[in-house]
């Protein structure tokens, strides 16, 4: 798999395990090459979880929009199908065709 195919999670969960003092951070630091990098190592790993956190808020907003949209979207079918009977209802009950052809162009 080639690093630009990680997901935010995998890169975070690679790079927490290179930063743990308990895991690979005194193998990284071990390395001259690589001890200079835990600096930029952590401050990309911070990144990660910033981004990460701001995406998961978004997502969780667009949940709750979407749940309220659901539940907006609900009542709306509802009303519309309460004035649809009603107005078929009054057409039924005119007594006058003009009548009931003004509640029924009311439907449509």
């Amino acid at each position: 798999m080639a690093l630009k195919d990680l997901s935010p999670r995998q890169m975070v969960q690679i790079t927490a395990a290179w930063l743990d003092p308990e895991r690979e951070r005194p193998r990284l630091m071990s390395l001259k090459r690589c001890a200079p990098l835990l600096d930029d190592i952590e401050a990309a790993h911070d990144g990660i979880l910033k981004s990460h956190r701001r995406q998961k808020k978004a997502n969780d907003e667009l949940v709750e929009i979407q749940r309220k949209q659901v539940a907006t979207d609900q009542l709306h079918d509802r009303k519309a199908r309460g004035a649809h009977a009603v107005l078929t209802g009054f057409a039924d009950l005119a007594d006058v065709p003009e009548d009931a052809a003004i509640y029924v162009a009311g439907v449509n």
